[in-house]
């Protein structure tokens, strides 16, 4: 099965590429439509097992935000090199136009 990876100077986000797909395609209308396009030939094509999203599109964070908080993924946290599972992650709210992706965390985990 294909992965897709996306990575952040603070963590790595995998999804299958089933998962990716199928939630593209469910809210569709959510996101620009030219760059989804180019998204879903890029998850689509090729025959490498692992897909890495190149930092454009600059809105592939909100769907891996959606699909952290449906349930599908996972996070590697690189401040203490472990892996969660979506179903692990804590959802906090954030101010001041801050992406929750990037937030800065004090400490380990």
């Amino acid at each position: 099965m294909k992965t897709v990876s996306f990575h952040t100077q603070e963590a790595v986000f995998e999804f299958t590429q089933k998962e990716v797909q199928e939630h593209i395609e469910i809210k569709l209308s959510a996101y620009h439509a030219d760059e989804t396009k180019k998204l879903m030939n890029l998850i689509s094509s090729g025959n490498q097992e692992t897909i890495t999203i190149p930092e454009e599109p600059v809105f592939f964070d909100m769907i891996a935000l959606d699909l952290i908080g449906t349930g599908k993924g996972s996070v590697l946290c690189k401040s203490c090199n472990k892996t969660y599972r979506s179903k692990d992650i804590k959802a906090i709210t954030i101010g001041a136009g801050e992406c929750p992706i990037a937030i800065k965390r004090e400490g380990q985990g």
